[in-house]
């Protein structure tokens, strides 16, 4: 099992730790006392919750912010993202994908990041500066080098495990007493050595161990910054083996890509790879993003005649439903295309991107709108503050940006850029016609160990003066009921008092907002953001389905011989499994019988009448929420 030499808690500089906190957490979130000073990320995680006084209390621990913190470590090429300062240090967390058939994958633009993952550093004190500094900026060089020659920035590369295990055992096994190691191998260097300076010694050891010259400048930019404190003439031999290391580092590394084949400049050119193409996870919800399916078949000449136009013709970053890539790409083009699972973190305050295929990033537009809505309710605690007239601004913002959450398209992606004018739309609508500095707005109670009650829960909402546009008892009464139905009362925590709060707040989208419920349900997050609702369309697709079910299929497959029978169940849509099954196996599965189906449609007529029988929570809400006009 491989274990990276950085365990998270020494990826990043209190300097770059700052950063990313600005990017994962709202500005007003984050304690202006809180002081980021510590060598690692979760002591400063922990000093952040600490004096963040419960406004954070979303995290049950520091732990749980660490991951989302993590969430966006993950995210390919993140150190530009980010904007982390290169003077100092931090390292990134890649993450391994498989694809559908088992076959590890990384972004290409990752590859040289997760491997410094696994680099040891035998070296202590300024002298483990130096190497880490000089590795980092050599692997950014190198890795910049590549982004230059990529037609997407979204491209993977599969991961030889097995080679790779070796290559950081081999590492492993150099960095142990490495030294002294060193040492024996400085017995047949030339003599002349003795007399050489510095920049003379850093070409001789550039030549002798066939580093890449450009990439090596970047050593010795380090090497040269260090040498004013520590020269190199007083320091000959430890500057001698902190070269040695860096060099065998690279060239392991090397050696690792052009054994496996792996097209990376400037290892590697022109290998023949099969088709990468990502496969988005969300929940039961598989697709690909159509620009990305198009460009990555393109590329590698195969028949796309089937979808090219529809592709050109839908908006940017639309998405395929793998059922329908099913249709529209043949089963032997299916076969010989890589799709890789991708599964979309969630964030509870931010929207976390991903590498869009015209080289930028890009958000889930439903993560978007709850990244928005996060800010209104959570950040900038709009409903403690405003009054009956400024509700009419938030109305009309999302008026203004209607066009970028449509329940038209399907499941969709939003590019980073167009994100970044949202975001900043309704910043200013907030600062010049909601914002209102003199009005304090309160925190969150603390939750004693035991949990909470119903009144408790209902006190904290009438603290926060949410009762002026909420039914807080009897809407208080019934996300309380939902809650302690799914977790017991006396476990109960400060997150779960943040969950109840914020989903109270929510209802006002909904029932305000009509298209707001109908964009979700298009994106199929309708149940996710509000679980103790019942989403209206989903209840209106059942009814419809079941009536297409009783009243189409029925009457024709009566009609049919056993033979067409069979015809008829191939042309159906085959269910998500299916299609991936096909992808991964020539085998023909066994089809289900007539019997068999008939059984389960019975049963899924029980619990749709089960279901029927019982109220949902959103009817009972709804009649109880009273909002002025």
């Amino acid at each position: 099992m491989l274990s990276p030499q950085s365990n998270g808690r020494n990826l990043l500089t209190p300097e770059n730790f700052m950063k990313i906190v600005k990017r994962c957490i709202p500005e007003e979130l984050i304690p202006s006392n809180w002081i980021c000073d510590q060598p690692d990320i979760l002591s400063n995680a922990e000093e952040l919750l600490r004096a963040a006084r419960g406004k954070l209390g979303m995290f049950e621990s520091d732990v749980e912010l660490f991951k989302t913190i993590s969430d966006f470590l993950g995210v390919a090429g993140c150190a530009d993202l980010l904007q982390f300062d290169v003077n100092h240090l931090y390292k990134t967390a890649p993450i391994m994908h498989l694809s559908l058939k088992g076959v590890p994958f990384l972004y290409k633009v990752d590859v040289y990041s997760y491997a410094l993952l696994f680099v040891p550093c035998p070296f202590e004190n300024w002298q483990s500066d130096v190497v880490q500094f000089a590795l980092k900026n050599y692997w950014r060089f190198m890795e910049n080098q590549l982004r230059s020659h990529l037609n997407s920035h979204c491209e993977m590369v599969q991961l030889h495990v097995d080679d790779f295990s070796r290559f950081v055992e081999k590492l492993n096994g150099y960095a142990n007493d490495f030294s002294m190691k060193a040492c024996g191998m400085f017995e047949d260097l030339p003599i002349y050595l003795d007399s050489y300076k510095l920049e003379d010694y850093q070409v001789y050891w550039t030549t002798m161990l066939e580093l890449d010259v450009a990439g090596s400048e970047e050593v010795h930019k380090v090497i040269n910054s260090y040498s004013d404190k520590y020269p190199f003439e007083e320091n000959k031999h430890d500057y001698t083996v902190m070269l040695t290391w860096i060099g065998v580092v690279a060239k392991l590394f090397g050696k690792l890509i052009t054994e496996n084949s792996m097209n990376l400049l400037p290892f590697h050119q022109n290998v023949q790879e099969k088709p990468t193409v990502r496969l988005f996870t969300n929940g039961k919800v598989n697709f690909v993003i159509a620009d990305e399916l198009l460009m990555s078949l393109k590329s590698k000449n195969m028949d796309v005649s089937k979808f090219e136009e529809d592709v050109q013709s839908m908006p940017r970053l639309s998405t395929f439903d793998f059922r329908d890539v099913a249709r529209k790409v043949s089963l032997e083009d299916m076969k010989n295309i890589e799709f890789i699972r991708v599964k979309l973190p969630s964030s509870k305050l931010v929207a976390v991107p991903i590498p869009s295929p015209d080289g930028g990033y890009c958000v889930l537009a439903s993560d978007a709108l709850l990244e928005i809505i996060n800010d209104i309710i959570v950040a900038k605690r709009v409903f403690q503050t405003v009054e009956q007239d400024q509700l009419d601004h938030i109305a009309e913002f999302f008026d203004s940006v209607e066009t970028f959450f449509r329940s038209d398209r399907g499941i969709y992606f939003i590019s980073l850029t167009d994100f970044d004018s949202i975001k900043q739309k309704w910043e200013d609508t907030y600062a010049s016609m909601i914002k209102d500095e003199s009005i304090l707005v309160k925190s969150f109670r603390r939750v004693r160990n035991g949990g909470f009650s119903l009144e408790d829960f209902k006190n904290q909402l009438k603290q926060f003066n949410l009762s002026r546009y909420f039914p807080v008892d009897e809407g208080g009464r019934i996300l309380y009921n939902w809650k302690i139905a799914q977790k017991p009362r006396e476990a109960l925590t400060m997150a779960d008092m943040h969950f109840l709060v914020f989903q109270m707040q929510l209802t006002y989208f909904y029932f305000t907002f009509n298209k707001i419920g109908k964009f979700l349900h298009s994106q199929k997050v309708c149940t996710d953001w509000a679980p103790f609702m019942t989403c209206e369309w989903c209840t209106n697709q059942l009814i419809t389905d079941t009536a297409h079910l009783n009243f189409v299929c029925e009457p024709v497959a009566s009609r049919l011989s056993d033979d067409s029978e069979e015809a008829v169940e191939a042309a159906l849509p085959e269910a998500e499994d299916q299609v991936l099954d096909n992808v991964t196996s020539t085998k023909q599965k066994k089809k289900r019988s007539k019997k068999t189906k008939k059984t389960e449609k019975a049963e899924s007529s029980e619990e749709s009448s089960e279901t029927s029988s019982n109220p949902p929570l959103t009817n009972q809400l709804s009649s109880t929420v009273v909002l002025d006009s």
